[in-house]
């Protein structure tokens, strides 16, 4: 009777290891999945991670552009200002010389004037 004993205790033990293996078998599989979806979320993780980098280069880039352009631009409007005062100092001075000009004729339709005057009067023709 001891070795039916012996062989219900074998039996339970047989049947505890092959419930712990198919429990291991399940743990294993259950594993393998939780590892799967790991990686696919390390790989989205990944590529989230690279496009952001991404855009962040792209947005430098484009504002190291348009810094580029302001300055070309800032660059450009210095010289056309500066072109436009040069082009204003030319312009004051013909003016000036206009002037200057218009005033020497004026003195001299001035200096005619009277000395049409005086002949005038010295020719006898009073009209003056």
């Amino acid at each position: 009777d001891d070795r039916l004993a012996e062989l219900n205790v074998a039996r339970a033990a047989v049947k505890r290891a092959e419930d712990a293996a198919a429990n291991s078998e399940r743990d294993a599989a259950d594993a393998t999945d939780a590892i799967k979806k790991l990686e696919k979320r390390v790989r989205e993780l990944t590529l989230e991670i690279e496009a952001e980098r991404s855009a962040k280069q792209t947005e430098a880039a484009r504002a190291t552009n348009m810094e580029a352009v302001a300055n070309q631009l800032r660059s450009q409007v210095d010289a056309d200002e500066h072109r436009h005062e040069a082009e204003k100092a030319r312009l004051q001075s013909r003016i000036r010389h206009l002037e200057e000009h218009q005033r020497e004729m004026e003195q001299q339709k001035t200096v005619i004037t009277e000395e049409v005057r005086r002949l005038r009067v010295r020719a006898g023709d009073d009209q003056a």
